[in-house]
């Protein structure tokens, strides 16, 4: 009988060899790339990397990508990434292996929808999960045994969490407001000393690249990747943002409420759960989960709870259970990853032309610096140091036409009593203008059929692109 308390250790090993595998496989033939700040992760790794022909974007922390590009610089290919990316779930895989004695906790994250969702998308939501369980794990053997080692490695790899993922900053919150409540205030303080001091590898990487000009002099910016996330968010928030608007909660929508399933079909069997036993991990599991689906529900935040719901849910599941939803799991997992599949047979064409054009133009003309915003998966896979630095068109009409700023904003304070002075905030996103760049002399590429900028001339054309110049 399968999954009994008899089966061999061996066959849980070769279960775990198949998963890795399978992951491997499934990553290295899957189409998609593209998905939620995706690009952003793939474009920063490329330029800490050395591959930076073009300006990077960043919104978010810087950490991911940086440590990413260590293994891009050995072997530079999106493939190099995404092989990364999944090592954190199978490091994961391979922590609820040891520390669940039935393997249950093991087979249902094997098995579990968002484990095969979330592997082809680069994020650093991965490493905050792994390190999430880490934190848990080592906070559920102190308060067993009180060992001051699983306080200590509990709070690291909390704060390691926080320095991979924007999200994680909040949770951790969470997490301390969670185990701690009941604790010394000096035992609090000291975790969260702990924290920091692991999540200053994100403030010393940020002080490292980011410096602040205030009245001409430059100081060290610690908290760039912070002040870029936070803003970002109270934009949305305050509705003021000109794309994305406010966060708007879509009941009625299959990702409000995809997270019921795609940690297990079988989730609400979390209504079985010991609660005094695990009532501070479900407290911390209600909060984080509120929290995600007032920022709009996506199932992907989800993989940074999912470690820990599944070793919840394992307690709960006896044989029948773990085979149901190893089946509901398999139809869920078909149905969800499919399009991942799909090549855009057009999409592919136009990416390769690009690529092949791209290297005809280096062979033929002698460019520093193009304007031309390449297709991003293009840019994804091309991996030539020797390429000319691109300027998107955007870009290069802002500095040539003088409106610098992307967007600005303004923060005022107003008094129902007569002040002398009000608190006025300004914020703002410009482009900057590269030294030894001419750009208004700046050759252009553009695709056959788009019209070029008035005073350029047409000088050659290739499968898809054309160069022209002044």
């Amino acid at each position: 009988m399968i999954f009994n308390k008899n089966v061999s250790k061996k066959i849980y090993v070769l279960l775990f060899l198949a998963y890795i595998l399978v992951l491997i496989m499934f990553v290295t033939f899957s189409y998609k790339l593209i998905f939620h700040d995706t690009w952003e992760y793939i474009s920063l790794a490329k330029t800490f990397a050395g591959f930076d022909n073009s300006s990077a974007f960043s919104v978010h922390s810087l950490v991911y990508p940086f440590f990413i590009s260590f293994f891009v610089k050995i072997f530079p290919s999106i493939l190099t990434m995404k092989l990364v990316n999944i090592s954190w779930l199978i490091l994961i895989g391979l922590l609820l292996y040891i520390f669940d004695f039935k393997k249950y906790a093991f087979v249902i994250w094997i098995f579990s929808p968002i484990t095969w969702v979330s592997s082809v998308v680069i994020s650093p939501f991965l490493p905050a999960a792994f390190f999430f369980l880490v934190a848990y794990l080592s906070i559920q053997k102190w308060l067993e045994n009180k060992k001051n080692s699983y306080f200590i490695i509990s709070a690291l790899a909390l704060g390691l969490s926080a320095a991979f993922s924007d999200v994680s900053m909040i949770l951790v919150l969470f997490f301390v407001v969670s185990f701690f409540y009941d604790k010394k205030f000096k035992k609090v303080i000291i975790y969260s000393l702990l924290v920091l001091l692991s999540f200053s590898v994100r403030l010393i990487l940020d002080a490292s690249l980011f410096s602040l000009a205030v009245n001409s002099k430059l100081i060290p910016f610690p908290i760039y990747s912070i002040t870029r996330f936070l803003g970002a968010r109270l934009i949305i928030q305050l509705g003021l943002h000109p794309v994305i608007g406010t966060t708007k909660l879509d009941f009625a929508s299959f990702g409000f409420w995809s997270f019921l399933i795609v940690i297990s079909p079988l989730l609400f069997y979390l209504c079985k759960i010991n609660y005094q036993k695990h009532k501070k991990a479900i407290f911390f599991l209600t909060l984080s989960t509120v929290l995600f689906l007032f920022q709009g529900g996506s199932h992907l935040y989800f993989i940074i709870l999912a470690p820990v719901a599944v070793l919840l849910l394992s307690e709960t599941f006896r044989r029948k259970e773990l085979i149901l939803h190893i089946v509901l799991s398999s139809i869920i997992i078909i149905f969800m990853v499919y399009p991942y599949f799909v090549v855009d047979k057009q999409e592919l064409e136009k990416r390769n032309l690009i690529i092949d054009d791209i290297q005809m133009i280096k062979k033929d003309f002698s460019f520093d610096t193009v304007v031309f915003y390449p297709d991003t998966l293009a840019d994804f896979y091309m991996w030539d140091k020797d390429l000319p630095y691109f300027v998107s068109p955007e870009e290069y009409g802002r500095i040539i036409n003088g409106n610098a700023y992307y967007s600005q904003y303004t923060f005022e304070t107003r008094s129902k009593i007569d002040m002398q002075k009000t608190l006025e905030f300004k914020a703002g996103l410009k482009a900057e203008a590269k030294e030894g760049i001419d750009y208004r002399n700046l050759p252009w590429l553009l695709e056959k059929g788009e019209k070029p900028p008035e005073g350029y001339k047409l000088t050659k054309c290739y499968q898809l692109l054309c160069v022209y110049q002044k």
